[in-house]
């Protein structure tokens, strides 16, 4: 029998996400790829289909899905079939091959989860913030800590929650007193 083993947006695999989800994808209408595991020696790919839900969060009923039908051996970078995914947006995909004539498709993929980053230069619409002092190149850089106090309405009700942050320098950002992720960012 042969199974498809993994589902991966393009440049984006498993170690980019959190929660099975990937997390602030660079491509509006990224290409999908996936491996096959089995035993079938002579088994090859004629068809697939793939299933697209949009979602407002995951794991949480979606808006709308769409399925596609491709006759194509492909299963490498293949192209995004559906109108393109717009800025925060999050898709649910999964995918099904099917093989020989007279062949069984194969299983459902386990689903896999991409949101869009911050698509356009408009949606960056954040305000600078810098130290009190400016620091020469040559002198001692200590870190200089940021701090935002705020209060989210309806907070019980809050379900997902989103930091875009960027930096000239290197940043560690942290929630409530708790890292936020498991990356350091900066130059």
């Amino acid at each position: 029998m042969v199974e498809i083993k993994s589902v991966t947006f393009e440049h984006h695999r498993e170690s980019n996400a959190i929660n099975h989800v990937k997390l602030g994808i660079g491509e509006s209408s990224p290409r999908l790829s996936w491996k096959f595991s089995g035993n079938d020696k002579n088994w090859t790919q004629t068809s697939y289909d793939i299933e697209i839900w949009r979602v407002a969060v995951p794991n949480v009923t979606p808006l709308a899905v769409q399925a596609f039908h491709v006759d194509s051996s492909k299963s490498v970078l293949v192209p995004w079939p559906m109108d393109a995914l717009q800025s925060r947006k999050t898709a649910r995909v999964k995918v099904r091959a099917t093989g020989p004539v007279d062949c069984e498709p194969t299983p459902w993929s386990n689903e896999i989860f991409a949101t869009a980053g911050l698509l356009n230069r408009s949606d960056w619409t954040a305000q600078m913030i810098a130290g009190e002092r400016m620091l020469a190149p040559n002198n001692s850089l200590r870190p200089v800590r940021f701090r935002k106090t705020f209060k989210v309405a309806n907070f019980p009700a809050v379900r997902d929650v989103r930091l875009y942050i960027t930096s000239y320098s290197v940043y560690e950002a942290h929630i409530n007193g708790k890292r936020v992720g498991e990356h350091q960012s900066g130059k």
